[in-house]
């Protein structure tokens, strides 16, 4: 119950007390309209005891002389009596009615059985009976005709008692169950009222010591927001002015990063002409290479005509002895061929000897030859060691001037998330300053809290008064008590006065204003923040 709704608990009290009115009110509708059917049986009923009476009345009328004017109204007083009892039937009423009903149904056709016979008797006797006979035959019909008369009239008197005793009894009944459920409708809407009243009224209690809970917390909380907005205005003050120096050295270093960056993609470009430069000194040896190369082959070859040459030395030398020994042989006539011979073997004796000497030259020629190419060699390995090492340099320069690029760009964005902070720094000054009027604004809220708990208090009828104005101050302890001892500190607990909003701050001024002499200097010396 304590989860319902207010507007539910009322509801369902109101449809419950409907439910029983609606409930009372059909009881008492089928009760009138069970009275009403019984009165109309009993109508029927004294109906058919004045038809039965009529017949009794022509019947005696008919007796003595058989007179057809009286026999006619006999049948029409029967017709009357069966129409009267087809129409309690055709009302539906026979499970009131019961026996009582058929056996008048049952009487009424012995009556009429018994009358059929009395006329037939005074025809039979006014025809051909006589004396005693005519006199037997019409008292044996009217005693037939008197009993089934007694017993017609007497079974419409027991209709109609019982009738009347089923509507008395009926009567008697509904004035029992309307007493009783009248007194138990106050009973339950007593009940009802003071459940729903409780139910209103506890919860309605606990609210309003939440509610005064509730304001002592609110009072207090604005007196601690407007002291935080303050302090949180002045760390605002002093974080500005720090992030502005900050912004300031970023500035710095993002040019000296930038201006690294260039002279790194300087670097790269000179180390880029430096590699082609060796490049193109590393085919000018290969060139030379390849002509020390071919001068080595040049000097093999002549180092065969050489060899050539001395062979054919040797042999000119051995043909000059053999000349001169031939000369010697011929005595005076070969004394000139001797001395052609001796000068074709001494020069070539001189041919060999050339021959000889220009063969150890280009031997040392080849040596000096050899010994170049190993040295060209060993300078193409190094230009080619030089060139990787060129490679390795061009690339850590080339990451260099990337990782100065990139440092320059976190550099900006580290200076515009600086510039951003700034602002949210600036932005949560001027929240603060708007924070301590919203606090001023929540604790006359509270006040007016307090005036409407105490309307709900006299409307709940505790006997409580108005609230007592009071000055600023703390909030005091809130005691832990009945709601009615909570509503009376709540009473005595006075207004706080909340402190004005931050003068002298201007948290959001363009660059072109001058500085606010009332402005706190950063931790750094630095001014306001812009």
């Amino acid at each position: 119950m304590a989860k319902v709704k207010l507007s539910t608990k009322i509801f369902c009290g109101f449809i419950l007390m409907i439910g029983m009115l609606a409930g009372g009110g059909w009881y008492l509708w089928s009760s009138l309209n069970q009275l009403h059917g019984g009165m109309a049986i009993g109508d029927g009923f004294h109906r058919i005891l004045q038809a039965s009476l009529a017949t009794r009345h022509h019947e005696q009328g008919f007796q003595p002389g058989g007179d057809l004017q009286d026999s006619q109204a006999v049948r029409t007083a029967v017709r009357r009596m069966r129409e009267e009892a087809g129409r309690l039937k055709l009302l539906g009423l026979e499970a009131q009615t019961g026996l009582h009903l058929d056996g008048l149904l049952a009487a009424l056709g012995a009556y009429e059985s018994a009358f059929q016979g009395s006329v037939q008797a005074r025809s039979r006797s006014s025809e051909g009976h006589q004396g005693e006979d005519r006199q037997k035959l019409l008292a044996a019909s009217d005693q037939a005709l008197l009993q089934a008369a007694q017993t017609l009239q007497k079974k419409c008197e027991e209709a109609l008692a019982h009738q009347q005793s089923s509507v008395e009894s009926a009567l008697g009944t509904t004035k029992t169950v309307l007493g009783v459920g009248i007194l138990l409708l106050c009973l339950v809407g007593l009940t009802l009222a003071g459940a729903l009243a409780l139910t209103i009224t506890r919860p309605l209690h606990r609210i309003i010591s939440g509610l005064m809970e509730s304001s002592a917390q609110v009072a207090s909380a604005s007196h601690q927001v407007a002291s935080s907005s303050q302090s949180l205005a002045q760390g605002a003050a002093h974080q500005a002015s720090s992030l502005e120096e900050t912004s300031s050295s970023l500035e710095e270093v993002s040019a000296m990063a930038k201006q690294n960056s260039l002279h790194a993609e300087e670097s790269n470009r000179m180390v880029i002409v430096t590699n082609e430069k060796t490049k193109e000194v590393h085919r000018s040896i290969r060139a030379t290479k390849a002509s020390m190369e071919t001068i080595a082959q040049a000097g093999d070859n002549i180092k065969k005509v050489i060899k050539n040459i001395d062979e054919i030395a040797f042999q000119t030398n051995l043909l000059a002895l053999n000349a001169s020994v031939e000369a010697a042989r011929a005595g005076q006539a070969g004394a000139g061929f001797a001395v052609v011979a001796e000068e074709v073997r001494s020069l070539a004796l001189q041919a060999a000897e050339a021959s000889k000497t220009t063969d150890g030259l280009l031997g040392e020629i080849a040596q000096h030859i050899a010994q170049g190419s190993q040295l060209v060699q060993e300078t193409l390995t190094k230009f080619y060691d030089m060139g990787e090492s060129a490679k390795v340099v061009n690339r850590l320069v080339g990451e260099i001037a990337a990782a100065s690029r990139e440092q320059g760009q976190g550099i900006e964005l580290i200076n515009r998330a600086v510039t951003e902070i700034d602002r949210v720094v600036q932005e949560n000054a001027a929240t603060a300053q708007e924070a301590a009027g919203a606090a001023q604004e929540l604790n006359a809220q509270s006040e007016q809290m307090r005036l409407v708990v105490d309307e709900l208090v006299g409307m709940m009828g505790t006997g409580a008064g108005a609230s007592e104005g009071g000055g600023g101050g703390q909030v005091p302890e809130r005691p832990r008590g009945s709601w009615r001892q909570r509503i009376s500190f709540w009473r005595k607990t006075p207004s706080l006065d909340m402190p004005g909003p931050l003068e002298g701050r201007r948290f959001l001024m363009d660059a072109g204003e001058s500085r606010d002499d009332s402005w706190p200097a950063g931790p750094c010396g630095g001014t306001r923040p812009r």
